[in-house]
């Protein structure tokens, strides 16, 4: 989290970068699961009986409960509108979690494009973010 807040704001505050730049260094800090993007995430909940997988990391799946591309959207629009500080950044990404779900739970939920659909709330503060950062 400190990471990501750092390099957001060194982008933030250089002026020779473009807002090409910056759109190449935030798809790097998203690209996978073991970005710093998807790293911040603070572990919430866990399936039922997961000591009972026999093999956790082919079987189990984290599941971020706020799209990672969301919370980034929200961590830039913050630090270019001045109001994240590094005094209240942890309360920016205190929901910001995964839950660790099975592989076909995973699954389940990708094939019906759940992954893709967010709250009414979240679209709109998603929007409203968009409008401000452009």
């Amino acid at each position: 989290m400190q990471y990501v807040d750092d390099i957001i704001r060194f982008f933030n505050d250089a002026t020779y970068l473009s807002d090409t730049h910056a759109a190449m260094m935030l798809n790097g800090l998203n690209s996978d699961m073991k970005s710093p993007m998807r790293r911040a995430a603070r572990f919430m909940y866990v399936v039922e009986g997961v000591e009972t997988y026999k093999n956790p990391g082919k079987t189990l799946e984290y599941e971020h409960m706020i799209p990672a591309q969301w919370q980034m959207m929200r961590h830039v629009a913050g630090v270019r509108k001045g109001s994240l500080t590094k005094e209240n950044l942890l309360d920016l990404y205190d929901q910001y979690t995964v839950a660790i779900v099975p592989k076909i739970m995973d699954l389940v939920i990708k094939t019906l494009g759940l992954t893709l659909l967010c709250s009414r709330a979240m679209r709109l503060v998603n929007t409203l973010l968009v409008d401000t950062i452009t």
